[in-house]
């Protein structure tokens, strides 16, 4: 009886990690359809249907310039329509002393965090005291990063500065 007692909790164990696969795997899928609802895909601009404008032609060549001296790779986007302007009004959250993030895998700077003090331009330089600014979209409830208010740029040697 020994014998068959351990078989049955031997299934019922297998049982219970199949339950537990199938419900992660429901938990994955359900986050993933809300933010596929909440965003519009990544695009690529260069398989875009519809004609640029020669201005927009230049804003894309100097968005693949800029990555191709960063990242050593062209990996650029195109916001939705939605993503593009900031709501009239905003409720404020706080300055961002600092920003944190990674470079996609794919980049020559890829799987190393970076983190960059809002100001910094650098040991010889006067620091600056305008930070980004993090604030919240009533509406959406979604944060929003307002940079325009920093003196923050991208250098392609340094990273962002200032």
């Amino acid at each position: 009886m020994q014998g068959r007692e351990q078989s049955l909790f031997a299934y019922g164990l297998v049982l219970a990690g199949v339950g537990l696969g199938l419900y992660a795997l429901h938990r994955h899928n359900a986050v993933r359809k809300r933010r596929a609802e909440a965003l519009p895909p990544r695009r690529n601009p260069a398989r875009r249907r519809t004609a640029l404008t020669e201005e927009e032609r230049d804003q894309l060549e100097q968005a693949r310039a800029l990555s191709r001296e960063f990242h050593g790779i062209e990996d650029v986007i195109e916001l939705d329509p939605r993503e593009r302007q900031l709501p009239r009004f905003l409720v404020a959250m706080g300055a961002m002393p600092e920003l944190e993030y990674e470079p996609l895998a794919s980049s020559k700077r890829g799987h190393v965090r970076w983190v960059h003090e809002s100001g910094d331009r650098g040991p010889l330089s006067k620091r600056s005291r305008a930070k980004p600014l993090l604030t919240v979209d009533p509406r959406t409830r979604r944060p929003v990063i307002v940079p325009m208010r920093s003196s923050m740029v991208l250098d392609p040697e340094r990273g962002l500065v200032g």
